[in-house]
């Protein structure tokens, strides 16, 4: 299985109510703040419950082979929190983050992670190979599409002493690069099969 990592293009800022921004700390944007492991520069968010920080414009509709098979996805993310209180991810809301988006709007159940942030900056990997993270499809179509996006969001577990630290945030697909064809029919060889992949017969199993 073949696999590809690329960073987000656009990073976003969204959600309403009492929810806390994401700022950039050490850096211009959010942007420059996510695409390098660099901690001196990282999103920051403090208090209560975070906005989405959401990442898009992978770029996956260039970086994949047209007819390839997307298996799953994974995020790639390096965060911390920066004082005493516990943060973790948001959930259930009633869905977990991080989540996927697409098409103007968030989608599956995300991947739900119920491990305190670390207090050092600390690589983390979620999803996998088959991961579909909770959607019912995750195809090239999808992965291609110009919005697809990862969501991070955290909440404090209680009080508000601690700040939510991002300091890189990358996207890896899994995929294979066309779809397998193998077909087996009745056959009066010894094995009593035929195989045969595209064109290609089977000579080993003395087709």
């Amino acid at each position: 299985m073949n696999s590809v990592i690329a960073s987000p293009t656009e990073v976003y800022n969204e959600g309403g109510g009492l929810k806390t921004n994401w700022l950039p700390i050490g850096g211009a944007t959010l942007l420059e703040c996510v695409t390098t492991a660099d901690d001196a520069k990282y999103a920051q968010a403090g208090c209560g419950t975070t906005k989405n920080l959401r990442c898009t414009g992978f770029g996956f509709n260039g970086l994949l082979p047209e007819k390839a098979v997307v298996h799953g996805a994974e995020l790639l993310i390096r965060l911390k929190r920066d004082g005493e209180e516990e943060i973790k991810y948001l959930y259930p809301t009633p869905h977990a983050y991080p989540r996927l988006y697409w098409d103007a709007a968030e989608q599956g159940n995300g991947i739900l992670v119920t491990t305190y942030w670390p207090s050092v900056f600390t690589n983390w990997t979620h999803g996998g190979r088959y991961d579909k993270w909770g959607c019912s499809t995750l195809s090239r179509v999808i992965v291609a599409k110009a919005d697809f996006s990862v969501i991070v969001a955290a909440k404090w577990a209680t009080g508000v002493g601690s700040d939510a630290q991002v300091d890189q945030v990358r996207m890896k697909v899994y995929y294979t690069p066309h779809p397998l064809r193998i077909d087996i029919a009745a056959d009066k060889s010894p094995l009593g099969v035929r195989g045969h992949v595209g064109q290609n017969r089977c000579r080993s199993l003395g087709c």
